[in-house]
């Protein structure tokens, strides 16, 4: 062989070397993964992610629900107030009958009912000679409440009959013209009061209180 033919025949092995060498590159890179396909992967742990959280989300979801049942419980009842008695009628001491008024000394067209801001009831009557005067109070007051007061000094337990009762005067009475015979009742005291006005007036006046008191005690509730 000429060298000239060697020469030729030299380069077509080169050549085709380079072809092999190529080809075995192009393969060596096609073996590895594409873009296109490592995507998939990318997405799929995307999805994993939004699976977990959406997991997450329904368990809070879950616990939020359990909340709103624990604040729908229903609240206890509130407690019954206690009823309150209605309060005992007061006696009113202005039905005492005409004749027994008249049997007691004094005049039954004298009546004068007597009224204040207190809700008390009271009647008063003149004598038949006009040095005194008579008058029944019917009180929601106590006898404490009268002690506390300090308007009635000189307390004395006296009984009318058979039910408990006081004697007493007015503070403010220093000469001693007047006196009371307190008689307690359920829902307060029934007080007899006599007063003389005049120094001619028949019997002192509490030995008069006491009399009227233990007169007209059946009166009383």
């Amino acid at each position: 062989m000429s060298g000239r033919g060697k020469s030729l025949g030299a380069m077509v092995v080169a050549v085709g070397a380079a072809v092999l060498l190529a080809g075995c590159d192009s393969t060596s890179s096609n073996s590895g993964p594409t873009p296109s396909n490592s995507q998939p992967a990318v997405t799929t742990t995307a999805a994993a992610a939004i699976t977990s959280a959406g997991g997450a989300t329904a368990s809070a979801g879950g616990e939020n629900s359990n909340t709103g049942v624990e604040s729908a419980t229903a609240a206890p009842a509130p407690a019954q107030q206690p009823v309150t008695a209605a309060p005992v009628a007061l006696w009113d001491p202005c039905g005492i009958s005409e004749a027994d008024i008249t049997e007691q000394g004094f005049r039954p067209d004298s009546r004068e009912v007597l009224t204040d801001d207190s809700g008390d009831k009271s009647c008063r009557w003149q004598s038949l000679t006009g040095n005194s005067e008579f008058t029944i109070v019917s009180t929601r007051q106590t006898l404490q409440d009268l002690l506390q007061s300090g308007r009635y000094v000189d307390f004395d337990p006296l009984p009318v009959g058979d039910r408990a009762a006081y004697r007493y005067r007015a503070a403010q009475d220093t000469n001693k013209i007047g006196c009371y015979i307190g008689i307690p009742v359920p829902g307060g005291l029934v007080a007899f009061v006599t007063r003389n006005p005049k120094p001619d007036a028949p019997q002192e006046p509490c030995v008069a209180a006491r009399r009227l008191s233990g007169a007209l005690v059946g009166y009383l509730p």
